[in-house]
C-alpha cells in the first residue's frame, strides 16, 4: 500500500501493523507479499494502478495463502478487473474491492452497455477504463450542444458544470463548485462467476455424511476378508499450498523443499467389524479426494465443522484425527488454512502406503500375493492428440497441460510397480534358495 490509511481508520479501533511500497511497473509481488504473510496481519489492504499488475499480485497472494477466508482483502477495482480475477481463480472468493463500475452491474442501462459494447469489440467486455472513455464522450457531447458546437475551452468547463446524467455505471454529476466528477461507489463482493465451480462443497459435504449414515443403518452380511485380515484403506489428497519438509544433505546440509502429497490411512485392525473410521473422517477423506479442480471448490476443515455443526453432530476424536491425518500441519497450527484438493493431481495411486501394508499381514502358510489395480480409464489420456498425430510434437497447449495433468498423475504409478517387481524379485531368489536347499535339510532330518 502506498500509504497509511486515514485516522479515521484508527479512530475507529483499527491498528495498522505494517506498509509498504512496489514500483509503479513492477511484474513479481512475491517479496512485498512474503512480507505481508510474515507479519500474520487480519486483513490487507491494497492499491495498485490497473494493467497487469493486479493479476501478478493476485498470484502472489494465492501462492501464500493470503486469500480469503484466511485473510480479509480489501482494494481498489483494479485488483479484481477480469484478468486478475483469471489469474486468481476461485482464491477471489471473498475478497472485498470498491469502485465506480463493474459490468455485473444489474441495471438496464448497463446491460445494453455490455451488449453493445461487447459485440463491437469481438466479445471483449467492458471494463472500468472502456466506461471513462464512454462518459467522457457524454461529457464532451453534451457540451458541445449547450455551446453549438463552440470548442472554446473555457466554454466546454463552463457548460459541463452542474451536468447530471445516467451512465451504465450510475448516477453521474459534475460539481458546479470545483467541476470535479462525483461518483456513486459501487461495492463489489466478487465472487469470481467466471470460475465458479459447478457443484456446491456444502452439498457434497452433506451427501458424504447421508451415504455413510445409510450405510452404517442398514444391513451387513458376512465379512468378505478372511478371518484376522484387516482391511486398510489409504486415500491421496493435495494440499495445495504445501507445507516445509527439510532435506539432510551434503553441502549445503539441509534445504527446505515444498511437500503437497498426503496420504491418510484408515485401519479397522482396533475397531469393530462395522466400520473402520468416524463418519465424520471418511467424510473429511472422501470429499477431500474428490475436489477435482474446477468442478468441486476446494476442502477445508472449517467446512466439515460447519455441515456438523448445522446437523447438530459432534466429532469425538477430532484432534487426534487432524494431527495424525495433517502431523506437518497441526504442528504449524495451521489446519484451518489448510486448503486440501484431489490427490490425483500428484499421485493417483497410492501404492506404496499399500506395500508397506503387506509387512503386518498375517499367514499360516506360504502365500502369492497379488497388487490388484483397476485402471478408472484404460488407453485414455486427460490431455490427447488428435487421431494420427500421436507421433507428431505436441503443440503449445497440448505440452502445458500435459506437465500439468498426465505426468504428475501417472509417473509416481510406474516408481511404485518397479518397487513391486523389485520385491517379487526378491521374493523369488529367496523362494529359488529354500527350494535349492531342501532336499539337503530333508536328508538331514531324516
Amino acid at each position: 500500500m502506498p500509504r497509511r490509511p486515514s485516522p479515521a481508520f484508527e479512530a475507529a479501533g483499527g491498528k495498522v501493523i505494517g506498509a509498504d511500497k512496489t514500483p509503479v511497473q513492477n511484474p513479481d509481488f512475491s517479496a512485498f507479499v512474503q512480507r505481508v504473510k510474515d507479519a500474520n496481519p487480519e486483513a490487507v489492504f491494497v492499491f495498485i494502478p490497473g494493467g497487469a499488475q493486479p493479476a501478478a499480485l493476485g498470484k502472489a497472494l494465492a501462492e501464500r495463502g493470503l486469500t480469503p477466508p484466511a485473510v480479509k482483502v480489501m482494494g481498489q477495482g483494479e485488483l479484481t478487473h477480469p484478468e486478475a480475477l483469471v489469474s486468481m481463480g476461485d482464491n477471489a472468493n471473498g475478497i472485498i474491492t470498491t469502485f465506480h463500475y463493474t459490468l455485473e452491474r444489474d441495471d438496464p442501462l448497463n446491460k445494453e452497455y455490455v451488449a453493445g459494447y461487447t459485440a463491437a469489440n469481438n466479445g471483449r467486455e467492458p471494463d472500468l477504463f472502456s466506461i471513462g472513455g464512454y462518459d467522457g464522450m457524454h461529457l464532451i457531447y453534451e457540451a458541445l450542444k449547450k455551446t453549438n458546437g463552440d470548442t472554446d475551452g473555457d466554454k466546454l468547463v463552463e457548460a459541463a458544470k452542474g451536468m447530471s446524467w445516467t451512465s451504465p455505471r450510475g448516477p453521474m454529476s459534475i460539481d458546479p463548485e470545483t467541476r470535479d466528477e462525483v461518483k456513486s461507489k459501487l461495492s463489489s463482493f466478487v465472487r469470481a462467476r467466471w470460475f465458479a465451480p459447478p457443484f456446491g462443497g456444502l452439498g457434497f459435504t452433506n451427501l458424504l455424511i447421508d451415504a455413510l449414515d445409510a450405510m452404517a443403518a442398514s444391513e451387513h452380511g458376512p465379512r468378505l476378508l478372511p478371518d484376522n485380515q484387516p482391511l486398510d484403506l489409504f486415500v491421496t489428497v493435495t494440499d495445495f499450498h504445501g507445507h516445509p519438509e527439510r532435506l539432510r544433505l551434503n553441502s549445503p546440509p539441509e534445504v527446505v523443499e515444498t511437500e503437497h502429497r498426503l496420504v491418510i490411512g484408515f485401519s479397522d485392525r482396533d475397531r469393530d467389524a462395522r466400520g473402520i473410521g468416524h463418519a465424520a473422517e471418511l467424510a473429511f477423506a472422501a470429499r477431500a479426494t474428490a475436489s477435482f479442480p474446477g468442478a468441486f471448490p476446494p476442502f477445508t476443515v472449517g467446512e466439515l465443522d460447519g455441515v456438523l455443526k448445522s446437523r447438530k453432530r459432534g466429532w469425538p476424536g477430532r484432534a487426534a484425527f487432524l494431527k495424525r491425518a495433517l502431523p506437518r500441519q497441526s504442528a504449524a497450527e495451521m489446519i484451518d488454512r489448510t486448503v486440501l484438493i484431489d490427490g490425483s493431481v500428484l499421485a493417483n495411486a497410492p501404492f506404496k502406503p499399500a506395500i508397506d501394508a503387506l509387512r503386518n499381514r498375517p499367514a499360516r502358510r506360504e502365500v502369492d500375493r497379488r497388487f490388484v489395480y483397476i485402471d478408472p480409464k484404460p488407453g485414455i489420456r486427460s490431455i490427447g492428440l488428435p487421431k494420427g498425430e500421436e507421433d507428431a510434437l505436441p503443440g503449445f497447449f497440448g505440452t502445458i497441460f500435459g506437465a500439468l495433468s498426465n505426468l504428475p498423475r501417472t509417473q509416481p504409478i510406474r516408481d511404485n510397480l518397479e518397487q513391486i517387481e523389485r520385491r517379487s524379485s526378491r521374493i523369488r531368489r529367496m523362494r529359488a534358495v529354500v527350494e535349492a536347499l531342501r532336499p539337503e535339510v530333508e536328508d538331514s532330518i531324516e
